[in-house]
């Protein structure tokens, strides 16, 4: 999920929603179900019955941030363990940079290390026409 814009729940909640949306289709191939064994023995179930009570999915998520993450949900009755669990595993990150379209080519762009810009060098930086205003009585 990105950042919302806001805080507030309608915000939260779309950017929820623009994940799910995102989920390709669910291919053959990534689906397991079955039922486990004694399960037509239950109270309350058919000898016959053809109901899944387990379920097992590989789930992928088209935007750039999750693109090659593979999402894994499993549930179902009477498993071995009662369990949520998230696994991740990181990757590198491509190298891509947001440039402004309105900078010449050749303009060159300077990188700052994460922490390096403390408050000693914010002050002596001063947005155009603030000293104007600030000067005013």
């Amino acid at each position: 999920m990105e950042p919302p814009a806001r805080l507030d729940s309608e915000s939260v909640r779309d950017e929820k929603v623009k994940v799910l949306k995102a989920i390709s289709p669910i291919e053959e191939k990534n689906l397991v179900s079955g039922q486990f064994l004694g399960y037509g023995d239950e109270s309350g179930v058919a000898k016959d019955s053809k109901t899944e009570a387990f379920a097992a999915l590989r789930l992928e998520i088209n935007s750039w941030r999750w693109k090659g993450v593979p999402f894994y949900i499993r549930a179902g009755k009477c498993l071995p363990v009662t369990a949520i669990e998230i696994v991740g595993k990181f990757r590198k990150q491509e190298a891509w940079r947001i440039v402004d379209p309105v900078l010449k080519a050749g303009t060159p762009i300077y990188q700052y290390q994460a922490n390096t810009w403390g408050p000693n060098e914010v002050e002596q930086v001063t947005p155009i026409g603030r000293l104007e205003q600030s000067d005013q009585p």
